[in-house]
């Protein structure tokens, strides 16, 4: 996540600076470039992301120096390094409060079906296709619109998208009920099982 976070920052946010308030158009770009993992992996998104992002970068920048210079006068002189943790501490927990509030707040998150991994490999290719479609222009000559290219793309993955979902294989699902735990069974054959 961190290393595509940086990516996107790297790669997004030029395109957007200046459209946007700095700090928003780096929370776009990192949070553009992290969403698919998140999908893939956690099968959430957030919707507070720039919430969280707007209240907590400043917080963050501050405790990664207080951090590091906890840990060098620590080595040196340990009983030195209580001046810089008393601020570091409060920090951290202003940062935890925040992040705690953000979560409570309603529809902070939304619960995604996992995505197939080439829908995954598609989104990335939609945020690369302005600059593919340039390159393919200039060694290929391929006179393609952006908007054409974009509508072919996005029909490809609707169309497999649903070609997959109809395509029934045995699958377990583990469904999140709160205090109890739920299993859904689905075989070859269609049958449906609830455990």
């Amino acid at each position: 996540l961190s290393y595509m976070g940086t990516i996107g920052i790297i790669y997004f946010y030029p395109k957007i600076k200046g459209k946007v308030n700095d700090i928003i158009a780096v929370c776009i770009s990192a949070q553009l470039f992290v969403t698919p993992i998140i999908f893939l992996h956690y099968n959430m998104f957030s919707t507070h992301f720039l919430l969280a992002n707007i209240l907590a970068s400043p917080l963050v920048g501050i405790i990664i120096i207080l951090g590091l210079i906890f840990v060098f006068v620590s080595l040196i002189f340990f009983k030195l390094s209580i001046i810089v943790y008393i601020p570091l501490k409060a920090l951290l927990q202003i940062l935890i409060f925040i992040n705690n509030f953000i979560s409570n707040l309603p529809f902070s998150t939304i619960l995604i079906k996992t995505p197939y991994f080439f829908n995954f490999i598609f989104f990335y290719i939609l945020i690369f296709s302005k600059d593919f479609l340039k390159m393919l222009d200039y060694e290929l000559k391929l006179h393609i619109s952006y908007k054409k290219l974009l509508i072919i793309i996005i029909i490809i993955l609707l169309i497999t998208t649903l070609f997959l979902d109809n395509f029934h294989n045995f699958t377990i699902y583990f469904v999140d009920v709160g205090q109890g735990d739920c299993t859904l069974i689905r075989t070859n054959t269609n049958k449906t099982i609830l455990i």
